[in-house]
């Protein structure tokens, strides 16, 4: 792994900025030259998923979190990543459901208006 890229990572997150160090881990996760630790890996996607989790992009901390979780990171030992997770988890079913119910909500007026078009056609 590129130690000045982590350096670059730490920085960012250390001053907040959420979207460069996103953007750096992807990077460093995304090069398949780099041969890195599964517990670096660990890391990685612990400090993107907590990146994504400031920046409310619940979906995608969940699926980081899910993969470190994964990858054998026990996540009890960690109270606030085990928060987030679970205010992530819910917030992304929510966010499913709230999906669905809008898509059922469309079909239902195009077959209210089906319906009455049909209903119209008669007389």
């Amino acid at each position: 792994m590129d130690q000045n890229l982590y350096v670059q990572v730490l920085v960012a997150f250390g001053l907040n900025n959420y979207n460069e160090a996103i953007e750096l881990i992807s990077k460093i996760l995304g090069d398949k030259s780099n041969t890195v630790e599964r517990q670096v890996n660990i890391v990685l996607l612990n400090q993107r998923a907590t990146s994504y989790f400031k920046l409310q992009l619940f979906t995608e901390a969940f699926k980081d979190m899910q993969s470190s979780i994964n990858m054998g990171f026990d996540i009890k030992r960690d109270e606030e990543l085990l928060y987030m997770y679970y205010h992530a988890k819910s917030k992304t079913e929510l966010s499913e459901i709230i999906n669905t119910l809008e898509q059922i909500k469309i079909i239902c007026r195009l077959n209210s208006s089906r319906d009455h078009v049909t209903e119209a056609n008669k007389y």
